[in-house]
């Protein structure tokens, strides 16, 4: 007599094909996912850099004092926001200047390019307005990682706001 008990189970052929399979789904997910990372990363330090500027902006207005915006060496490293109170763009705690961020880019793969006068600072008037004329096509910071890329555009007068173009 035969015993018709099925097996229940793969075969070791049917395993390495099911292998094969997850492993070629998995190659093909893996650069779309790394893209993602890139342009997630990139936004959220765009998004940083847009609120630190837009709070430089409102503390000069709220102080009714200069606030001024640079890289403590470059951008990529790190930046400050502080009160200019003896108008010479510098950060001098002995003239009365007030340190209001120090912050620490918390995505350092992300490349910062500064263009134009934004190589140096972004000084704010007390009315919200930058202190020389920017150039909207000129002055502006571009965030790059990968091929995900965004810039932090400013109006001539200082207001920054984020695009995927180029700024013009």
């Amino acid at each position: 007599m035969h015993d018709n008990k099925r097996q229940h189970g793969l075969t070791l052929i049917e395993l390495l094909v099911g292998i094969a399979i997850l492993g070629l789904l998995t190659s093909f997910a893996i650069p779309s996912f790394q893209r993602t990372i890139e342009r997630n990363q990139t936004a959220a330090l765009a998004n940083d850099l847009l609120s630190t500027f837009l709070l430089a902006r409102s503390e000069a207005i709220k102080r009714e004092q200069r606030v001024v915006v640079r890289p403590a060496r470059r951008w990529q490293q790190r930046w400050l926001v502080y009160t200019d109170t003896d108008h010479n763009g510098g950060y001098n705690p002995r003239a009365g200047d007030q340190l209001l961020v120090n912050a620490i880019p918390e995505q350092p793969a992300v490349q910062i390019v500064p263009h134009g006068r934004l190589q140096k600072r972004l000084t704010y008037t007390p009315s919200g307005r930058s202190l020389v004329a920017l150039n909207p096509g000129h002055d502006y910071l571009e965030l790059k990682r990968g091929q995900a890329v965004r810039y932090l555009c400013f109006t001539a007068l200082g207001r920054p706001r984020i695009r995927r173009e180029v700024c013009s």
